[in-house]
Parts: structure tokens; C-alpha cells; sequence
């Protein structure tokens, strides 16, 4: 589950626009969190790349958000607090993937969570008894390197 939920995190961080406080904060959030970083950072990377051509969509969406009637008053009273502006929750774009990034979260979380699990169970086992690996396995230094990964992966899961 630490890697769907990390993979929700980076669409999440990666549709945002950097450089900007909610970013840093929900950074710092999902940093704190028992999740899987290099998953987070692989897949904020990935959507990263796709966010430019996403722009229009989340640019109308939080359009749509930050003109509703309903929200102006309690939108008008979090400009007026200190430090909230820095997050530029009032940029149609920040606000557009700040919510398509939400909505998408527990979705990917659980679909992610799903496709390791059958990974896990299918893929893997195959790949562990190929020949390839078996042979790889017997140069010293990649036996090295796995048995190094071994070791610090059961260090890791021991706290």
C-alpha cells in the first residue's frame, strides 16, 4: 500500500506547480509519511512532464472552483491570513490540480496498490527463476549488491 499511495502523491505533486507553498507543504506532508519516496518522486516526475498539456483542463476546472459563488467569502478570508497567499491557492491552476490531484489520489492509490500486489504475486517469481537473473546472480558484485540491498531493506523494515 506505501507505494500506491505514494504513486497518489506524485500525480498529485506532480500536476501542481512548483514553487509555491502548498507545494512545499504537501511536499513536506507526504515526506513525513511511510510511503515509498522513490515511487512519489518517480511519478511526480512522470506527470510533471505531462502537466503542460494538462494546463488548459486544470486552468478551466480551477476556474470554475475559485469563481463559485459559495466559495468567495470563505476564498476572500483565507487571502486576508497571513502567509496563505504565499500558497497561491488563487492561481486557477494551482487550484485546478490541487483538486484533480486529490480526486485522483485514493483512485491511483488503490489501482497502484493493486498492480504491485499482482505484480508481486505473478511477474516476479518468473523474473527471480529466469535464466538471466540466475546467471547475473553469480557475478560477485552483483551478488554483492543484492545481498547489500538485502541487508539494508530488513534493517529498514525492522523499526
Amino acid at each position: 500500500m506505501e507505494i500506491g499511495i505514494a504513486v497518489g502523491a506524485g500525480i498529485l505533486m506532480g500536476l501542481m506547480p512548483a514553487g509555491n507553498a502548498l507545494w512545499v507543504l504537501l511536499f513536506a506532508f507526504f515526506f513525513i509519511l511511510r510511503i515509498h519516496l522513490p515511487s512519489l518522486i518517480l511519478s511526480a516526475a512522470i506527470v510533471k512532464l505531462a502537466a503542460p498539456a494538462l494546463d488548459p483542463l486544470l486552468h478551466s476546472l480551477g476556474s470554475t472552483v475559485l469563481k463559485a459563488p459559495i466559495l468567495e467569502q470563505p476564498f476572500a478570508s483565507f487571502y486576508n491570513t497571513p502567509l496563505v497567499p504565499f500558497t497561491h491557492y488563487n492561481s486557477t491552476t494551482v487550484m485546478g490540480s490541487l483538486i484533480s490531484g486529490l480526486v485522483l489520489l485514493i483512485p491511483a492509490a488503490l489501482l497502484f496498490s493493486l498492480l504491485v500486489r499482482l505484480y508481486r504475486k505473478t511477474l516476479l517469481p518468473k523474473i527471480r527463476n529466469s535464466k538471466f537473473v540466475k546467471n547475473l546472480k553469480r557475478i560477485p558484485i552483483v551478488s554483492r549488491i543484492i545481498q547489500a540491498m538485502a541487508d539494508t531493506s530488513s534493517g529498514i523494515s525492522g523499526h
